[in-house]
Order: structure tokens, then C-alpha cells, then sequence
């Protein structure tokens, strides 16, 4: 309460207490191995606890999308039923099992998967510097990853060098919005 009769109010009245008017995708460059091995790339998205970000980061400002990408306003929209069997959850077990059955083992005890020809996975995941928001969203992605096995670093790059590096295909991982205005 401010000034006696004074609060703060939201036009909410429980988080999240604005609408999203986009989504944040982690998106993996397909041109480099493993990243274009779909099965890493399941593996990952189950490394990933959603949740941890809008709590942490976010201080619950934000409602996760589900792994369609679709905001909860789209949500007579989704088939549930698929996204159920097809879709990805943060599950580390899973995410565990699904690189070893691709292949991905910690060979040299360091830790960190390699890929089945027995190299060294090493990814790096670019965020604009100064979004702090998406800064602290990289390093939860990166604990994750990291807890299953994917040695995955952050980077923070100046705006502009990301969107060069983005454009001309020279990352690992990237975060990009997909603007879905409602």
C-alpha cells in the first residue's frame, strides 16, 4: 500500500499479470551436427524446464506456451490429444534415455555426452546482451542441458553481431520471437 489508500494494482488479478503477445523458441541451427539429428534435438527439448523460466526469470509475468509454440489464447486451437503423444515435457530420465538409445554417451567420464562417432558435443546458445530476461532464460536452458549430459554454454552477444551470426546460419542455438499478435 502506498501513501495510505494507494496500492498497486494489475488489471490481473493473479499471475500472469500481462498477456504475452508473442513466444520466445529456442531455435537450434539444423546445418550443424548433432543439431540436426532430431532425436538430440528431443532430447534437449525434454532438457528444458519451461516452468523455471517463467517462475525465475520471468517472476511468473508470463504463462508458458505448450510445445506447439501457441499461446494459452490459442488454446481451443490445440489438439491436445496430439500434442499429449507427440509433444515434449521437462523430463531429464527421458531426455537422459532418448540420447543413449541415439547414440550420445559420456565416453570419457568428463560428464558430457559424445556423439556416436565418440567427438565431443559442444553448443553454444547466442542471446542478445542486455536482455536480461533472455539472459537468465539461456542459463537456465544451459543448467538443464548441462544436468542431462549436453555440454551447452551461453553467449551474449551485441544485438546486431547476433542477428548476423542468426542470418548467416554461423550459431548453435539462438532464442527468437515468433510474433503472434492477438
Amino acid at each position: 500500500v502506498l501513501d495510505g489508500d494507494e496500492a498497486i494494482t494489475s488489471f490481473y488479478d493473479e499471475p500472469p499479470y500481462m498477456r504475452s503477445a508473442n513466444t520466445a523458441w529456442l531455435i537450434p541451427n539444423h546445418e550443424r551436427e548433432p543439431l540436426d539429428d532430431p532425436a538430440f534435438r528431443d532430447a534437449l527439448a525434454h532438457s528444458v524446464d519451461v516452468q523455471q523460466i517463467v517462475e525465475g526469470p520471468y517472476s511468473d509475468l508470463v504463462e508458458p506456451a505448450n510445445p506447439t509454440g501457441l499461446l494459452p489464447e490459442w488454446d481451443d486451437y490445440i489438439d491436445h490429444d496430439l500434442v499429449e503423444e507427440e509433444g515434449f515435457t521437462h523430463d531429464p530420465e527421458r531426455a537422459a534415455e532418448i540420447l543413449e538409445e541415439a547414440g550420445y554417451t559420456d565416453e570419457d567420464g568428463d560428464g558430457f555426452v559424445e556423439d556416436p562417432d565418440g567427438e565431443p558435443v559442444s553448443l553454444t546458445l547466442e542471446v542478445p546482451s542486455g536482455w536480461t530476461d533472455w539472459m537468465e532464460a539461456a542459463r537456465v536452458i544451459s543448467d538443464n542441458a548441462q544436468d542431462v549430459g549436453i555440454d551447452l554454454d551461453t553467449a551474449f552477444p551485441d544485438e546486431q553481431l547476433l542477428v548476423e551470426n542468426r542470418n548467416s546460419g554461423d550459431y548453435d542455438l539462438v532464442v527468437n520471437l515468433s510474433l503472434i499478435h492477438i
